[in-house]
């Protein structure tokens, strides 16, 4: 084997541990990106409410919907993927939410200590992620 052979062959070691750690770098990165999606975006801050309701309630009627929308705001962004599926859970009703996008409104959002989105504010209290009608009837006392 000449020289040259053992350069290249060398070189292509070389670019073989190369590739590898590129590899083992995305593959990090692609599981801490999950992670972060995951707990700190996706969920609702580790709060779990158990609501003990012993009266009927219609999830989906007006007065309902407008007791949770006068007693929250909303904070979310249009590029917020999380913030489409809260909005979506309000439904019709969205209209009748005061709903803030911090792309819009970035120094009230920085007033209010906004963070990450959706946000809710309820009695000067912050809930962090999606949270479906019967979370948000037990956090605005609605439910009651």
């Amino acid at each position: 084997m000449d020289k040259k052979e053992k350069e290249n062959i060398e070189e292509k070691e070389i670019m073989s541990k190369a590739n590898k750690i590129i590899l083992v770098l995305i593959i990090v990165a692609t599981i801490s990106l999950i992670i972060y999606l995951r707990f700190y975006w996706g969920g609702n801050s580790g709060i779990d409410i158990d609501l003990d309701l012993d009266i009927d309630i219609d999830f989906n009627s007006t007065e309902t919907m407008e007791c949770i929308a006068n007693n929250s705001e909303l904070y979310v962004s249009t590029t917020c993927s999380a913030c489409h599926v809260q909005k979506l859970a309000l439904g019709d009703y969205l209209d009748k939410f005061n709903v803030i996008n911090c792309l819009d409104n970035a120094e009230l959002c920085y007033e209010n200590g906004i963070m990450k989105v959706p946000t809710w504010i309820i009695h000067g209290e912050k809930y962090s992620g999606v949270h479906q009608i019967d979370e948000l009837l037990n956090l605005t006392g609605c439910g009651k």
